[in-house]
């Protein structure tokens, strides 16, 4: 059982399946630009023989599974795509 998200703005009343609801359309939204993006950019780093760039591939595939998991079924608090941005990022 899954609550729709509604189409207004975020405030104090808001429900935690509320805002899961929120964040998992965004999810499934920047979830193929940002599989493309790390893609195009792994791909760059690789030809250009930058150390790191299997490292950085690795990355985003588990960024883009992780992601993909969590819009499917996503439940509670939205934290997973945080962290998993948040590691990606650093």
């Amino acid at each position: 059982m899954t609550a729709q998200p509604s189409i207004g703005p975020l405030n104090r009343y808001t429900e935690i399946s509320e805002l899961s609801g929120k964040v998992r359309n965004v999810v499934k939204r920047i979830r193929i630009p940002l599989a493309v993006v790390l893609a195009v950019e792994c791909l760059y780093l690789i030809l250009i023989g930058r150390p790191g760039g299997e490292a950085f591939a690795l990355v985003g595939v588990g960024t883009s599974i992780a992601l993909a998991l969590w819009a499917s079924s996503a439940k509670g608090l939205p934290l997973l795509p945080v962290m998993i941005i948040q590691g990606l990022i650093i």
